[in-house]
């Protein structure tokens, strides 16, 4: 997956909110639908049924989910 090796062991909701904006809906790929597609992604791999002690595993765990979806 393209997330660094030194990113993994801090890995926080908004790396993967970066990491979807950048690596899975960038703005060169996806032209003026990118924001609201990576809104959707966000919304859906960042901000849904997040446990309350949610850490490094949980959203690493979304990024494979997110990474997933997009290569299937």
């Amino acid at each position: 997956m393209d997330i660094s090796s030194s990113k993994v062991s801090t890995f926080s909701a908004n790396d993967l909110i970066e990491y979807i904006k950048e690596k899975i809906a960038p703005e060169e790929e996806f032209g003026s639908a990118a924001k609201q597609f990576q809104r959707q992604l966000i919304e859906f791999f960042v901000e849904r049924d997040v446990p309350s002690n949610a850490g490094r595993e949980f959203y690493l765990s979304r990024a494979v989910d997110v990474r997933s979806a997009h290569s299937g």
